[in-house]
C-alpha cells in the first residue's frame, strides 16, 4: 500500500505544471500575486500583466479592479480586446480560491475580423475594495489543451502581502 501511495504521489507530481516567479500586481503597489507555468510568456505591463501560453494558443491578461464595480473592468476587458461580446452565450460561476470570493463568466465574442474567440473572466475580490480580473482567452482547443495550466494560474492568485 505504501509503494502504490509513493507512486501515486510522484505521478501526481510529474502531471502538475510547474510554476514560476511569483508576479505582483500590480508592481509597484501589489494587491495580488500570481504564477505562470514555466515556459510561458508573462510580463507586467504597466497596471497589469500579459501572459501567453509556449505555443501561443492561450493568452491570458491580468489588471486591477475594485469588486464593488466589477462591470466596469469588464467593459474595460472588451474594449482592451477589441471584441463584441455575444451576451447570449454568458454564463456566471460562483466560487472561492484561496478564501477569496470568485466570479466567473464565460463567454463568446467576436474579434475585429468576425472570428469566434472563447473568453472567460474571472473576477477576484481580494480585498472588499481591491481585486483582480484574470482575462483569459483563445481557441477552444487551446484552452482544452492547456486546462491544467489555466487552473493553476488562476488557483495561484492570492494577497499580496
Amino acid at each position: 500500500m505504501k509503494h502504490s501511495l509513493v507512486c501515486f504521489l510522484m505521478a501526481l507530481a510529474f502531471t502538475a505544471p510547474a510554476l514560476s516567479d511569483t508576479l505582483k500586481i500590480p508592481e509597484d503597489k501589489p494587491v495580488a500575486t500570481i504564477k505562470f507555468p514555466e515556459g510561458w510568456k508573462a510580463a507586467v505591463t504597466g497596471e497589469g500583466i500579459s501572459a501567453s501560453s509556449e505555443d501561443g494558443l492561450v493568452f491570458i491578461d491580468v489588471i486591477t479592479t475594485n469588486p464593488a464595480v466589477l462591470g466596469a473592468s469588464i467593459d474595460k476587458a472588451f474594449a482592451l480586446l477589441h471584441v463584441k461580446p455575444d451576451v447570449d452565450t454568458w454564463k456566471d460561476t460562483k466560487s472561492t480560491v484561496n478564501g477569496m470570493n470568485v466570479v466567473e463568466h464565460t463567454l463568446d465574442a467576436k474579434d475585429e475580423k468576425g472570428n469566434v474567440v472563447k473568453l472567460t473572466l474571472t473576477g477576484i475580490e481580494v480585498t472588499k475594495e481591491a481585486g483582480v480580473l484574470v482575462i483569459l482567452r483563445g481557441t477552444p482547443e487551446g484552452q482544452e489543451k492547456h486546462q491544467e495550466e489555466i487552473s493553476a494560474i488562476t488557483n495561484s492568485v492570492a494577497a499580496a502581502k
